[in-house]
C-alpha cells in the first residue's frame, strides 16, 4: 500500500512541474472560438439546468494564449480584452472526475475551467461551477 502512494506522490511531483504548465506548449497560440455552451442552474432544490449553445462560425472570436500567462482576446468590431491565465493539473472533485484522476485545470479571469486538448481543439469546461463550455480549434 505504501509503494501505492509513493507512486501516486511521484507522479504528481514529476507530472506538476512549474516547466510543463507555466508555458504550456500544448496551449500556446491562437484558437479560434467555434461553439459556446452557457450552463446555468436555475433552482438549488430542484437543481434544474438550462444550457444555450450559440455557435460562433459567422463571427471570429480569438484566444491568443501567450508564453507569459496573457491571454488576449480578439473580436472583430470590438476593444481587444487582455487577461491573465495559469495552468495546472490537481486531483478532480468528486463531481468533476469519479474516480479521482489527475486532470488539467485554467483560472482565467478569477474562473477555473478543467482543460481538455487533443488533435488540434481545446474545450474549457466551466459548467460544474455555473460557467460556460468554451469550444476552440487551433488557428
Amino acid at each position: 500500500m505504501k509503494c501505492v502512494y509513493l507512486l501516486i506522490l511521484m507522479f504528481v511531483f514529476v507530472g506538476c512541474s512549474n516547466e510543463d504548465h507555466e508555458n504550456d506548449g500544448d496551449i500556446l497560440g491562437p484558437w479560434t472560438l467555434t461553439r459556446e455552451i452557457v450552463v446555468q442552474t436555475s433552482d438549488q432544490v430542484q437543481r434544474s439546468i438550462n444550457t444555450e449553445e450559440i455557435l460562433h462560425s459567422n463571427q471570429a472570436i480569438v484566444y491568443d494564449f501567450k508564453k507569459d500567462n496573457q491571454l488576449l482576446i480578439k473580436e472583430e468590431g470590438k476593444t481587444d480584452l487582455l487577461m491573465r491565465y495559469s495552468c495546472y493539473s490537481d486531483f478532480g472533485s468528486r463531481f468533476e472526475n469519479p474516480k479521482f484522476a489527475i486532470q488539467e485545470f485554467i483560472d482565467i479571469n478569477n474562473r477555473t475551467y478543467i482543460l481538455s486538448h487533443s488533435e488540434g481543439k481545446l474545450i474549457l469546461d466551466a459548467s460544474q461551477r455555473n460557467g460556460p463550455i468554451l469550444y476552440l480549434e487551433r488557428n
